[in-house]
Order: C-alpha cells, then structure tokens, then sequence
C-alpha cells in the first residue's frame, strides 16, 4: 500500500497531461505564415535590394571617376604671369632642392592634350598633368602616363588661374603661375 501512495502524484500528474493535451472543443489549422520563414523571406528580399543599390554606387562613382565633373575655364588668349613667393619657413623645411611642375589643361581641348604629351616627357618624377575638365581615362589612354584631376576647382582657386593651359612651376624660393595660349607655353618653355 504503501508503494501505491508512492505511485499515485505520478499517476495523477501524467492523467493531468494526458487530459491536457485533449482538446477541450474545435480545432482548425493556424493560417498564419511560419515567423521563422516570413523572417528569413524578407531578409533573402532586403538582400537583393541592398545588392542592387551598390551595384547601381559602384555603376555611378566608375561613371564618375571616368568622367568627373570639371570647371569650364576659357582658352589664355595671351600670356598671364603671376607669383606667390615662400616664407622663410617654407624654405627651410622643403629645402632648396625642392622642384615640381605641373601643367593643367582641358581634356576636352586638343591642342592642350598635345601640349601635355610634349610636358610628360621631361622629367616625369617632377612633372604632373592636372585635368580641370574631360575624361581623365582617356587622356592618361593617349599620353601614356598617370594624370590627376583638380575636384571641385580648389587648385586653380587656390592659384588664380583664370584660363588654360596653365603651367605652374615651384620651388622653396614661391610658386609662379604662367597663363598662355598651348603654342606659346610650347616654344616659351620648351617642355623637353
């Protein structure tokens, strides 16, 4: 008898579940979607929108990069000079042997392209080609060499270019800007 009290919450506790898991009147299918699935669905969705907009990112900043915007600055119709001179501390830190050049032009141009073909093969360690406008890959296709592009214009406001080609030399002494029409800035500099 004594096994039997035992024995009898276990036999009440499994009549209770038993009882439990009967249903109590009608039963119908759940309708709704599985959360898991509906989760899992709108991810695999998201996933392919998100890919989407970086494919059309990755499409426009290529476009731009070929083909940045440029400033449309006029062609020097005479030769233009101007000079920024360096401080003495400028001096000291570059050191006298400090030299660059760079030419900057319109892409868009011819006759300025041609120019630019003649300036890159001096000294190209010193020598920069610096696009205001025009496609920078088809220009670095025809000169063969790497040209950088002048975003936004900061360079020729910085230097108060006004119109193209513009030559900029600098050394620790200051920079001077010269301002000619591509025929002359060829025989006045030579560019060799």
């Amino acid at each position: 008898m004594k096994n039997d009290l035992l024995l009898l919450p276990l036999f009440l506790s499994l009549h209770v579940a038993w009882a439990s898991s009967l249903a109590l009147g009608p039963v119908y299918p759940v309708i709704e979607p599985d959360l898991l699935t509906l989760l899992k669905e709108h991810a695999r969705e998201e996933l392919q929108r998100a890919n989407s907009r970086i494919n059309q990112n990755r499409n426009r900043l290529e476009n731009w990069a070929k083909n940045p915007q440029g400033i449309s600055l006029p062609a020097a119709p005479e030769t233009k000079r101007h000079r920024f001179d360096s401080n003495p501390e400028v001096k000291a830190f570059i050191g006298p042997d400090y030299q660059r050049e760079w030419l900057f032009i319109d892409a868009n141009r011819t006759e300025q392209v041609e120019l630019a073909g003649i300036f890159t093969q001096g000294n190209s360690a010193i020598r920069r080609v610096i696009l205001v406008s025009g496609s920078v890959e088809k220009t670095q296709k025809v000169l063969e060499k790497r040209v950088w592009f002048d975003q936004s214009g900061a360079l020729i406001r910085r230097l108060k270019i006004e119109a193209l080609p513009a030559f900029v030399q600098m050394d620790a002494t200051g920079i001077t800007v010269t301002q000619a029409p591509a025929s002359r800035l060829m025989k006045e500099k030579g560019f060799k």
